[in-house]
């Protein structure tokens, strides 16, 4: 997917919001059936496992030809709504379509399928905390998932795919060793996939498997959240959804490494929630970028790096001193780096 500069308006996206009347119809149409369209329905399909096709009957296929009227919809009145306020653009068109399709995707999710759901969440959790195992992305932003000795292995994602017959074969290996998965505990389970497919898999590949070899079922009805009385899964799964975003986590990275230098060290040296908690040990824990990529973006010897990783963040002072600049200048430069960030990036 080709993705334009965060300062460059696309210049379809541009045609459209500087026409007069007569012509923004047209361009609309065109801007929606060339750009818009075309990467929702890719997203949707890959992502829910869906045809898109009319003649196509199952229920999730109809939800999700749905669903894609429903993000059109929603980037139609945000694009219209942009020209007839005459104020402010979607700098990266295709970012911004990728982003509110993931949404609606991840929300639709959580209403029809809790149970899978939670098992993909604990799936990830097991897979980036237990030492025998791995997740990372391949080509494509596509995360793969295996033995943590296969994570140099080179995939062919062609040859990593899940197919019903893999599934079959599982439980005729399973029976004839005498294996229930429904009462193994979940690691345990994930280490005899691994053993007896012995090779990585694409990470929703895996949440399939292992949701089928389960017997696991959803309820018939899941009450959604829509008057603020009830539960659901709440601000926890909408963060492991952020994480899940690949791309916008690549993509803040990627405009961070744009900042100048002195910029990047006043924030990531001292990145913190607003608790005061350090995050940069986050980058390396969500795979947007390892100790060595972090030290080589603030252009510090490695091994130095890694000597005060653990003193990390920290505090303006010594911030300062690294710098050989005033206290005041590097809190100057952290808010003008903030400030350019949250401009490049307010659509997300």
């Amino acid at each position: 997917m080709n993705v334009q500069l965060a300062d460059e308006i696309d210049p379809l996206l541009d045609g459209f919001l500087t026409s007069d009347a007569s012509a923004s119809a047209g361009l609309l149409i065109e801007l929606i059936d060339e750009r818009v369209e075309p990467l929702v329905k890719a997203l949707i399909r890959g992502k829910l496992h869906v045809s898109l096709q009319l003649s196509d009957e199952r229920q999730i296929n109809q939800n999700a030809l749905e669903l894609v009227s429903e993000v059109k919809t929603r980037i139609v009145t945000k694009i219209t709504s942009l020209k007839s306020n005459g104020a402010g653009t979607i700098r990266n068109l295709d970012a911004y379509v990728k982003a509110v399709a993931i949404n609606e995707c991840n929300h639709y999710l959580r209403k029809r399928h809790p149970n899978r759901l939670r098992l993909k969440n604990q799936l990830r959790y097991l897979l980036t905390h237990h030492a025998p195992f791995s997740l990372w992305t391949a080509a494509a932003d596509v995360w793969v998932c295996g033995r943590r000795e296969w994570k140099d292995i080179g995939v062919d994602l062609k040859e990593i795919n899940i197919s019903g017959q893999s599934v079959d074969g599982l439980n005729e290996a399973f029976d004839k060793d005498g294996i229930s998965p429904s009462r193994l505990e979940l690691v345990d389970l994930v280490s005899a996939v691994f053993r007896y497919i012995n090779r990585p898999l694409r990470f929703d590949g895996l949440v399939s498997i292992l949701y089928e070899l389960r017997q696991t079922t959803e309820p018939v009805e899941v009450v959604g959240d829509e008057t603020g009385t009830g539960k659901n899964l709440g601000y926890e799964s909408d963060l492991l959804d952020r994480l899940e975003q690949a791309a916008f986590l690549k993509t803040l990275w990627d405009e961070i490494g744009r900042l100048p230098l002195r910029h990047r060290a006043a924030l990531l040296l001292n990145l913190r929630n607003s608790e005061g908690d350090g995050l940069i040990s986050l980058l390396p824990l969500t795979r947007v970028a390892t100790v060595r990529q972090i030290a080589e973006n603030l252009e510090f010897p490695v091994e130095e790096f890694a000597r005060i990783w653990n003193d990390l963040p920290w505090d303006d002072r010594a911030i300062a001193d690294h710098l050989k600049l005033t206290r005041q200048q590097v809190i100057n430069l952290r808010q003008s780096a903030r400030a350019t960030l949250r401009r490049r990036l307010n659509y997300f």
